[in-house]
């Protein structure tokens, strides 16, 4: 859900959402030499963790918005990397749970597993976890991103996703166990 936006002269901008129409907040100073700067490693953060382009540009949409509101609110670190990438991890989260709640869950996958070692070389590997990744319940893809990828330990996962760490523990081991019949299942396409 991208929006459209202009800017005018006196700095506001006009946003149009479906029928709704609303004033943005102006830029604050020294938003766009930030925004340059930081486009890149956001996107690329996002994109490694979503499905989708889409999705990646709705979130990065949804960070840059947070950034201008803190900003506009007095939050003084607003327009740093380290508070940009927390407000990522927290929309991706959001995000999660959002899809979640709409998805349908897809019975595991049947299959024999084959020697997942001899699997993992190369580029069609890494484009196989991928595609693998994506095919997971966001819940289960949740976990292991922020496990894997962020490099979170699983308390700080429990509390993210607001569950006891013994119940994270199991979601991440269901996650790994889906997540390995899902490579499999990819690689033997």
């Amino acid at each position: 859900m991208l929006v459209e936006s202009k800017r005018l002269a006196g700095g506001l901008g006009v946003v149009r959402q479906g029928t709704r129409t609303a004033t943005a907040p102006a830029a604050p100073a020294g938003f766009v030499p930030f925004y340059r700067s930081a486009i890149d490693p956001l996107y690329s953060y996002l994109a490694n963790r979503c499905s989708s382009v889409a999705e990646v540009e709705d979130l990065v949409q949804e960070c840059f918005a947070a950034v201008i509101v803190a900003t506009d609110n007095g939050t003084a670190e607003a327009m740093s990397m380290p508070w940009l990438m927390r407000v990522a991890r927290n929309k991706l989260i959001d995000h999660y749970r959002r899809e979640k709640v709409r998805r349908i869950r897809l019975p595991l996958l049947r299959g024999d597993l084959v020697d997942e070692v001899t699997l993992w070389h190369g580029e069609a590997s890494r484009e196989a976890a991928r595609e693998s990744l994506a095919a997971l319940a966001p819940d289960h893809r949740a976990v292991l991103v922020l496990r894997h990828l962020d490099g979170l330990s699983v308390p700080e996962i429990a509390q993210l996703i607001g569950k006891s760490i013994h119940a994270t523990e199991s979601v991440l081991a269901r996650a790994r166990v889906a997540f390995k019949r899902e490579f499999v299942e990819v690689t033997r396409d």
